[in-house]
């Protein structure tokens, strides 16, 4: 399947780092990667393939979780659709993996050495830089944000992160993962989601039309919540 074909529909290639990239590389860059969904992502020890260094959310969600020495898990970042993920073979050996969404798919970078001019592939890499330089920025952002935050405002700031994220233009978002691993995210206890649900709900600044279905009546309002 040619990369035009590929990319005709995906939802991600405009807003993400697909449509950041400079309009002479987008055409080579398209031809060059390869869908795929999430079985290849890791081999049968769950370690990132070594056939390619970046891969990017063309669909669904991806939750990267450590194991820590006592044993103990936690989600420590989480990619939507047109964000990128790095192989890291040493991380998966130190406790990092990958979980994804059922609807997954990604759209593999090959090792740029082998793929792309000398030209090209400086300037691939210098996007690739810049966007995981930004991407440490945000959860550094998120991180300072949700510490001054109470169990409430937490959830209201990640829906709010979600809705400009994922449907910016629209009233309804799906959650990328279920309400376990929004607590694990972000710091609380799952029951303290569901409850901190039902109060922006009686607020009537969200509802809920199913188990992971959500639907903003109040985006300025869910963002003052978001804001403590």
């Amino acid at each position: 399947m040619s990369g035009d074909s590929r990319c005709a529909d995906c939802p991600a290639r405009e807003g993400g780092f697909c449509g950041r990239l400079p309009d002479e590389l987008k055409q080579r860059f398209r031809e060059a990667v390869r869908s795929t969904g999430q079985e290849r992502l890791t081999d049968e020890n769950g370690a990132p393939l070594a056939t390619w260094d970046v891969a990017v959310v063309a669909r669904g969600s991806l939750a990267i979780r450590h194991t820590f020495e006592d044993g103990r898990r936690a989600i420590t970042d989480y990619l939507l659709p047109g964000e990128l993920i790095h192989a890291d073979g040493e991380r998966a050996r130190l406790g990092r993996q990958i979980s994804t969404s059922s609807d997954f798919q990604v759209c593999m970078i090959p090792r740029l050495d082998g793929a792309f001019n000398t030209e090209d592939r400086l300037c691939l890499e210098r996007c690739i830089r810049n966007d995981a330089n930004a991407h440490i920025e945000n959860l550094r952002e998120m991180i300072a944000t949700l510490a001054r935050l109470s169990p409430r405002e937490r959830v209201a700031h990640l829906l709010h992160s979600l809705h400009r994220k994922l449907n910016p233009e629209g009233r309804t978002i799906g959650l990328p993962f279920p309400r376990n691993d929004i607590a694990d995210l972000i710091g609380i206890r799952v029951e303290t989601v569901s409850r901190a649900l039902l109060d922006l709900e009686q607020a009537e600044l969200i509802r809920r039309e199913g188990p992971r279905k959500i639907r903003i009546l109040d985006p300025d309002g869910l963002e003052s919540v978001a804001g403590g």
